[in-house]
C-alpha cells in the first residue's frame, strides 16, 4: 500500500483501534461482545504471524470512522455493501499517521480459532451475510500496509485475496479468517522478525 507503521526502538509497532458497533448498528444477530470478539480474532491472526506487530483494542467508540485527515483509528460499519480501509498518504518517512475501517453492514460470525479447536470450516449452506472475521482480517492487512496479490486461483486462500466471495468455494469459505503463507511473508517483509513461523492452517 506504499507505507508502514513506525517502529519503536525495539522494532515493535503498536496500532491502536476502537470499535463502533452502534452508529450504525450492523444488520446482524451478533451481540456487541461477539462483534468485538470477531474483530479482535482478526487482529490476533496478524499478531500471531509477526510478534513485532501489536494491534491494540482500546474499547468501544461512538465516533464514526474518519474519511478525511489522518484517520481516527475507528472501526465501524457502513451500509454501502463493501468494506474498505482508509489510509492517508504516509508521512515524509513513509509512516502512516492513522487509519479508519468501514466494514460491510450485513455480517455473521461463529468462532474460528483452529489453535483452540474452533475450525474455520465452511458454512453449511450459502449465507447472504459476510463473515465478519473474514472481512476484518482482510482489512487489517490493508491497515498494516498490504495490498491485494494478483487474482489467480493460486492466491485465493490468502486473506489478502481481493474477493473471497468470488473464489471457487464462494461466500461459504472461511479461508481468509486465518492467514496463508503469502500473507505472513508479506507482513514480515514490512515488519521483519526472527520469530518462528506461525502454523499455517488448511481450513
Amino acid at each position: 500500500m506504499g507505507g508502514r507503521w513506525a517502529a519503536e526502538a525495539n522494532g515493535d509497532i503498536h496500532v491502536h483501534y476502537r470499535v463502533n458497533t452502534e452508529n450504525p448498528r450492523p444488520n446482524t444477530e451478533l451481540t456487541t461482545a461477539q462483534i468485538v470478539r470477531a474483530i479482535d480474532s482478526a487482529a490476533a491472526s496478524w499478531m500471531a504471524a509477526d510478534p513485532k506487530v501489536h494491534l491494540v483494542d482500546d474499547g468501544l467508540s461512538q465516533e464514526l470512522p474518519s474519511q478525511t485527515g489522518p484517520g481516527n483509528n475507528v472501526i465501524g460499519f457502513t451500509s454501502e455493501g463493501v468494506s474498505f480501509s482508509t489510509l492517508p498518504a504516509p508521512d515524509a518517512h513513509g509512516y502512516y499517521p492513522g487509519f479508519s475501517m468501514s466494514l460491510t453492514n450485513t455480517v455473521t460470525w461463529r468462532p474460528c480459532d483452529p489453535a483452540h479447536n474452533d475450525p474455520c470450516s465452511p458454512y453449511v449452506s450459502s449465507v447472504s451475510s459476510i463473515d465478519l472475521q473474514d472481512v476484518a482480517t482482510h482489512e487489517f492487512g490493508h491497515v498494516l500496509g498490504l495490498g491485494h496479490p494478483p487474482h489467480d486461483t493460486t492466491d485465493e486462500r490468502l486473506s489478502m485475496y481481493g474477493n473471497t466471495a468470488n473464489s471457487t468455494c464462494g461466500a461459504d469459505c472461511r479461508w481468509a479468517d486465518t492467514l496463508g503463507l503469502g500473507d505472513v511473508l508479506g507482513l514480515r517483509a514490512l515488519y521483519p522478525t526472527s520469530a518462528p513461523m506461525p502454523v499455517i492452517y488448511d481450513d
